[in-house]
C-alpha cells in the first residue's frame, strides 16, 4: 500500500511539472519582442530616452526608458504593426512607423536622435 501512495505522489508531481512547462512554452509561442539602442549623431549612447511603442490597430501603448548603455527592450508583445516614439532631453523626437512584428520575432531597431 505504501508503494502505491509513493507511486501516486511521484506521478502527480511529474504531471504537474509537465503541465507547468508546457503552459509556459505556450505563452511565449504567440509573442514578439523588440529591442535596440538609442544613440546620438556622434554615436554616443543616449541614456534615459523615453520609448513609447503603440499598437496601431488597438492604440495600446507600451513604455520603457533606455538604460545607461542606451539599450531598450519590449518583451511579450502581441504580433502586430506598431509605431514608436523616442524622446530625450536635449534631442528632437523621432517617430518610426510601420514596425511589423510577427509571431516569435525578436526585432532589433536602433535609433539615432538629433540634437534639438
Amino acid at each position: 500500500m505504501r508503494i502505491f501512495f509513493r507511486f501516486a505522489a511521484a506521478w502527480s508531481v511529474a504531471i504537474f511539472v509537465m503541465l507547468s512547462c508546457s503552459s509556459s512554452r505556450a505563452q511565449s509561442v504567440n509573442e514578439a519582442g523588440l529591442r535596440g539602442t538609442v544613440t546620438d549623431t556622434s554615436g554616443a549612447v543616449v541614456p534615459k530616452a523615453r520609448v513609447t511603442l503603440t499598437d496601431v490597430a488597438t492604440n495600446v501603448a507600451h513604455h520603457t526608458v533606455s538604460d545607461d548603455r542606451g539599450a531598450y527592450a519590449f518583451r511579450a508583445l502581441s504580433p502586430a504593426t506598431y509605431k514608436m516614439l523616442i524622446e530625450a532631453r536635449g534631442f528632437g523626437g523621432v517617430e518610426q512607423e510601420n514596425i511589423a512584428l510577427t509571431v516569435n520575432q525578436q526585432g532589433i531597431l536602433n535609433v539615432t536622435l538629433r540634437p534639438a
